[in-house]
């Protein structure tokens, strides 16, 4: 690692030195084609550097990334992902470093071969970079705006929580909505059993809060809206339950 870091420095370095070696021999000679290598070392002292730094800031949005998820898989937490600024950086540099090296092969097309259509189309390929990465991001941030419900299998265990307390009838579908990347908001409707008292179903309730919050804490808000199941209604699922 320490050695790839020197080379690179080393080379960022020596196209400097080149590039204001050229300056100064275009001054003194007046030569248009010395000026034009000049730029032309100035612009490869430019990607480099840029490629350095969107480099290391990619490296370390994943590292970060991947502390945060722990085991589980990159790609699916990637897609999954409700943490708006990391998905962003991490878009965001990984589109900065192709649209580097769209630009290195225009220039280099352009400079080296004689061919400015290879300029021309680094332009058209950084263009469509762009409108790709701000596509992208439209998509995932829409979905945190109008407020994106938790995934099936996570509302799925909240109501299995809820239908696992003993004096719960029956547990309806959860009402869930991101705030933010690490706080839900959970709606939750639960039909008691006919005669369960009032202070059985409050401490039910309690519980069920209580087990939720343990595996899921990102739930920071919990409304459950109880009622009784009366004789009627519970009448037919006993006959059918016979």
């Amino acid at each position: 690692m320490a050695d790839s870091k020197l080379a690179v420095f080393g080379a960022i370095a020596a196209n400097a030195a080149i590039a204001v070696m050229k300056f100064v021999g275009a001054a003194a000679t007046g030569s248009s084609a010395m000026l034009s290598e000049g730029i032309h070392s100035l612009v490869d002292a430019i990607l480099a550097v840029a490629a350095l730094f969107e480099g290391t800031s990619l490296a370390i949005a994943v590292r970060q990334f991947k502390r945060s998820i722990g085991d589980a898989p990159f790609w699916a937490s990637l897609r999954t992902s409700k943490d708006p600024t990391l998905y962003t950086v991490m878009a965001e540099d990984s589109a900065a470093l192709a649209g580097l090296l769209a630009a290195a092969v225009g220039i280099f097309g352009s400079h080296s071969l004689g061919l400015p259509a290879f300029d021309a189309g680094a332009s058209v390929v950084i263009g469509l970079l762009l409108c790709g990465v701000s596509t992208l991001l439209i998509v995932q941030s829409r979905k945190l705006l109008v407020g994106e419900a938790v995934d099936t299998e996570m509302a799925e265990a909240i109501r299995a929580i809820a239908q696992s307390e003993p004096s719960v009838h029956r547990a309806g579908w959860p009402l869930t909505m991101h705030l933010g990347p690490d706080d839900v908001l959970l709606a939750l409707d639960a039909e008691f059993r006919t005669g369960v008292p009032a202070e059985e179903v409050s401490r039910a309730i309690n519980r069920i809060e209580a087990a939720v919050r343990e595996r899921f804490p990102e739930v920071g808000r919990i409304y459950i809206e109880s009622r009784r199941v009366t004789a009627a209604e519970a009448a037919p699922e006993a006959a059918l339950a016979e």
